[in-house]
């Protein structure tokens, strides 16, 4: 069985990518707590890093939404990869390709909210017509009406006083 589930913090913010068929693709990088080599000179377990990949829609939530620091659960498996490297050394790297599940998020609502205000006001700009036009648009029959109550208004004062 190969299957692995830890929690960490994120190390940087996520990076999207996709593949050549369209599909989303989301690396991040974790530090955990107790996945290091021995202990640190306090006597706690070392932090050891751990890389996740996600794909599909979910992917994309997670770069959406994470950013360094973030708190997050993985569960997936784990996948090995050796190669040799251009001084032909061997090299390995391991990956956890699986779910990440958000535990905490350093996004506080109030900057969510500034985003999608900001997002609002700049498709308003976009749409907008030129300042002004609309206005006078609206303005040009009402001041035909005034003038004409105007040119009006003598002759009605005139049989007033008959």
């Amino acid at each position: 069985m190969n299957q692995y589930n830890t929690t960490g913090h994120l190390t940087k913010d996520p990076e999207l990518t996709t593949t050549p068929n369209g599909v989303a693709v989301c690396r991040v990088r974790l530090a955990v707590d107790g996945a290091g080599r021995g202990l640190d000179d306090n006597g706690r377990p070392n932090v050891g890093y751990v890389n996740v990949t996600e794909f599909g829609p979910r992917a994309t939530a997670a770069a959406e939404y994470l950013k360094k620091g973030s708190l997050v659960a993985v569960s997936g498996r784990m996948e090995w990869h050796d190669w040799e490297d251009d001084n032909g050394r061997r090299r390995e790297a391991h990956q956890i390709v699986g779910e990440i599940k958000f535990l905490a998020n350093l996004r506080t609502a109030q900057e969510r909210g500034r985003e999608v205000e900001q997002r609002h006001e700049q498709t308003v700009e976009q749409s907008a017509e030129p300042p002004g036009l609309a206005d006078r648009e609206l303005a040009a029959p009402v001041a035909e009406q005034l003038a004409d109550r105007a040119a009006a208004a003598p002759a009605a004062v005139a049989g007033i006083e008959r």
